[in-house]
């Protein structure tokens, strides 16, 4: 569904421009943020001129931004929530920029709007890259991660057999592994695993499985200390030369989020339907 914004411009344009054109304002709102401040603090802190200054306090106090007592100028409650939405992008600027690589290069469908508009929760992350010496670096990381892992909730649109292996060891020391898959990486999973030890590891609830209706454009694995994001190329082939990852909370509660999202759209698979696909792969 398409939905039009293009009101904001049309109401707002003058709130817009008054945040955009002036890092002075900007300055003086993060100055405050923490709580009121002096003159003196302000000028020595931004490194801005007095006269500037005022003539700045004086904009946003007109704008009820900030208010002056004496000496002292406080932001106000209008002031905070505009100062932590212009964060929020800023954040999600400056992670763009560390990661253009990852970002401009990919197809982002896969990725919610939701969870597009909360991209700054990866600000922290890093891309794992391809090396000359190394073509598998990616993946190589990937997996060391994974043998670490207690439990694990992934989005899989792909399936290779070491990464199989390293859900199963996961299983077999006793951990908990929920998957999001599409028919046909089930199909996969089941002739890579064993269709008796998947029944066996969902019988006794250690392993979850969902099925959605369409083709993941979207990789994602998180655990209890790393989340990992994958994404194809424009063309639709998945990129295995790079990956983004991310160890703090931050990261793992987007990871987490992606996961969700996907999981409300799947179906849970029981036993018989996994012995119903059991005996098509036979066929």
């Amino acid at each position: 569904m398409f939905i039009d914004n293009s009101h904001y411009l049309e109401n707002q344009p003058e709130d817009i421009k008054f945040l955009a054109v002036s890092n002075v304002r900007t300055k003086i709102l993060l100055s405050l943020y923490d709580g009121p401040k002096k003159l003196a603090y302000l000028r020595d802190k931004t490194g801005i001129a007095s006269s500037t200054i005022i003539h700045g306090l004086g904009q946003l106090e007109n704008k009820k931004w900030i208010v002056r007592r004496g000496d002292n100028s406080y932001i106000t409650s209008k002031g905070k929530i505009i100062l932590l939405n212009l964060i929020k992008i800023m954040q999600k600027l400056e992670t763009i920029k560390k990661q253009q690589i990852f970002w401009k290069n990919h197809n982002l469908n896969g990725i919610p709007l939701k969870l597009q508009k909360n991209i700054h929760m990866l600000s922290e992350s890093y891309l794992v890259e391809v090396k000359l010496d190394n073509l598998e670096e990616p993946f190589t990381k990937y997996l060391e991660l994974l043998s670490n892992a207690k439990n694990i909730c992934a989005v899989l649109p792909v399936c290779f057999s070491r990464h199989t292996d390293a859900i199963q060891r996961i299983l077999v020391n006793g951990g908990f592994v929920k998957l999001i898959l599409d028919k046909d990486i089930l199909k996969q999973f089941i002739e890579q695993f064993n269709s008796s030890d998947v029944l066996k590891f969902v019988k006794v609830g250690s392993l979850e499985i969902w099925v959605v209706p369409d083709n993941l454009e979207v990789a994602c694995v998180v655990s209890e200390n790393f989340a990992s994001l994958g994404l194809f190329f424009e063309n639709g082939v998945y990129d295995t030369s790079c990956l983004l990852m991310g160890h703090n909370i931050s990261a793992l509660d987007w990871g987490n989020s992606l996961f969700q999202h996907y999981k409300n759209l799947g179906e849970k698979m029981d036993k018989t339907a996994i012995k119903q696909m059991e005996s098509r792969i036979k066929i």
